[in-house]
């Protein structure tokens, strides 16, 4: 019995001797990932009353974009609130509501910012747009930044 025993732990041994494997590395380059196809547009104006006040960016070319980001600076004179900003696609009704900040109160009124992450989807031709809804006096001075990824 002891024998056999022997004998097999041998052959075991033998075989595993046998099999000797090597890793390779391949280096693959993920054409899909989104670092590979970054996005951002920069847009400004300024509105002479009150209410709404947009930004229209330039239609998006790529056949998907993803906007992930959103980030504007916009003045508001004393007496002025701000009822809403949101970014959105007019094309397919799509908004998300962004959060304001109030700082670096003026003489004669408040610098605004937002900051926030998003996530939109626009196909080729969509128009991405920001809306700043305003009472009492108008939004000045509005500059945003929109930036993801495209295919």
């Amino acid at each position: 019995m002891k024998t056999i025993v022997t004998a097999a732990v041998a052959t075991a041994l033998i075989c595993v001797g046998t099999f000797s494997a090597k890793a390779t590395v391949t280096q693959v380059n993920n054409i899909d990932d989104p670092v590979n196809h970054p996005y951002s547009q920069t847009a400004q104006t300024g509105c002479t009353s009150a209410g709404d006040c947009s930004i229209l960016f330039s239609a998006t070319a790529a056949p998907e974009t993803l906007i992930a980001h959103v980030s504007c600076v916009y003045f508001l004179l004393t007496g002025g609130t701000t009822i809403y900003a949101l970014v959105g696609n007019p094309s397919t009704s799509d908004v998300n509501y962004l959060p304001i900040n109030a700082y670096a109160n003026g003489g004669n009124g408040a610098w605004h910012s937002m900051n926030e992450n998003t996530y939109l989807f626009f196909q080729s031709g969509q128009v991405p747009r920001i809306d700043v809804d305003s009472s009492g006096e108008p939004v000045q001075s509005m500059t945003c930044t929109i930036s993801g990824y495209h295919k």
